[in-house]
């Protein structure tokens, strides 16, 4: 296997930076009490902002995603099972398929 296919370290930091945004954005828009969501703080000050910050860091995780789901599928699937591989626009339908069990 040449290095080109091979999941690096590299990568794996990108991927634990990822989960970690992943549960800060989460913690961020989960209630802490029954009425509140640390979001609402923001919402409540520029709520404009906010709506136009919260549309951008879905967009971000979405794509910063695909990017991820591309990566692992061509270094590694591709490979073991001798698949194709996928396009940047096919790992982002896979990635916006698996953001709707998050809604």
């Amino acid at each position: 296997m040449n290095n080109k296919s091979e999941i690096s370290i590299s990568f794996n930091l990108i991927l634990i930076c990822y989960y970690f945004v992943n549960i800060i954005v989460l913690h961020t828009f989960e209630p802490e009490t029954k009425e509140k969501v640390p979001w609402d703080i923001f919402f409540d000050t520029y709520p404009g902002l906010s709506i136009i910050t919260a549309i951008l860091l879905y967009l971000g995780v979405v794509f910063w995603g695909a990017k991820l789901i591309q990566i692992f599928w061509n270094r590694s699937f591709s490979d073991i099972f001798k698949i194709r591989m996928l396009s940047f626009q096919e790992s982002l339908t896979i990635a916006i398929i698996l953001s709707f069990g998050t809604l």
